[in-house]
């Protein structure tokens, strides 16, 4: 009991408990996952997003995973009434009908161009 202690102190684990009669031993995130690395990422970490934008952007994943930031999103009106998605300025070649995209998700997130 006492290596474990002194282990415990070392700072190899974070923790322990006794679970089902048995040690298990917390050894914390190795990788730091869960730990941002400047107030920039926390924001976009914690930024929430209305039901109508999460949608645009998941169905934007689907043809390029890479399009995570609703920043980045702009939309423009074609003549049939429908919306073509850019992102970062560029065309995704995406063409979403008018109802799948709300105006008032293209003015809280100032999406039009």
């Amino acid at each position: 009991m006492k290596k474990l202690e002194q282990i415990l102190k070392a700072g190899k684990y974070k923790s322990k408990k006794k679970v089902n009669g048995r040690w298990v031993y917390d050894y914390g995130d190795k990788k730091g996952r869960n730990k941002a690395k400047s107030e920039e990422t926390k924001e976009k970490m914690f930024m929430e997003l209305d039901y109508n934008a999460e949608k645009l952007l998941d169905n934007m994943r689907i043809s390029n995973s890479k399009y995570k930031d609703i920043n980045k999103v702009s939309v423009i009106e074609t003549p049939m009434g429908n919306w073509r998605l850019y992102y970062d300025g560029k065309d995704t070649g995406l063409t979403a009908p008018r109802h799948k995209i709300q105006m008032a998700t293209i003015k809280k997130y100032n999406l039009e161009k």
